[in-house]
């Protein structure tokens, strides 16, 4: 597409709907300001990535097989996922953090597992929303940060700077970056 317009947006929510393939959005902006503004748009809107294409065939090329490489990653869904002092285990529903388990809700390791299973991508708040609730989004991020909030008080050190789960402001959240996994 040339531009990121409302009919962009709208194809954009159906296809993250009927699956989760990445997506990698390539516009014609020409001007910085155009670039941003469609960036956080896209992305917001559920792109895994934002792309000119006045960038070089190869980068474009090299950003796609490194989507394609982390949907591979995130589709064969390890037994343990590990990430520093934290494991994760979905077939078992646990959560350990340095040997101890941690006692979560149904919500909170749907939101844990969620965030992990993106590697590191940057998810809005509607994403995690429609993917964790099962519902339309009726931005109502306040029960997003509720639970955040009471995962953070059991999974962080310091709350007020996060490691595990993290802001990404004006987006949503990403858990982290790089998970890695054990069998």
């Amino acid at each position: 597409m040339l531009r990121f317009t409302e009919r962009s947006a709208e194809l954009l929510h159906e296809i993250r709907r009927k699956g989760d393939a990445p997506i990698l959005f390539i516009s014609g902006a020409r001007t910085e300001t155009i670039r941003t503004a469609e960036t956080v748009r896209a992305i917001r809107g559920g792109a895994d990535g934002y792309l000119v294409n006045s960038q070089p065939m190869e980068e474009i090329a090299a950003e796609a097989k490194a989507l394609i490489r982390l949907q591979t990653r995130v589709q064969r869904r390890p037994e343990i996922w590990t990430y520093q002092e934290l494991q994760i285990m979905p077939g078992r529903r646990q959560v350990f953090l340095k040997g101890k388990e941690i006692s979560l809700t149904r919500m909170e390791f749907d939101i844990v597992q969620y965030l992990a299973m993106q590697n590191g991508r940057a998810v809005t708040y509607q994403e995690l929303y429609e993917a964790v609730w099962h519902s339309e989004y009726l931005f109502d991020d306040d029960s997003i940060m509720v639970h955040i909030h009471r995962i953070r008080r059991k999974l962080e050190i310091d709350r007020k700077h996060p490691f595990y789960i993290q802001n990404v402001y004006g987006v949503g959240y990403r858990f982290g970056c790089c998970m890695q996994e054990k069998f």
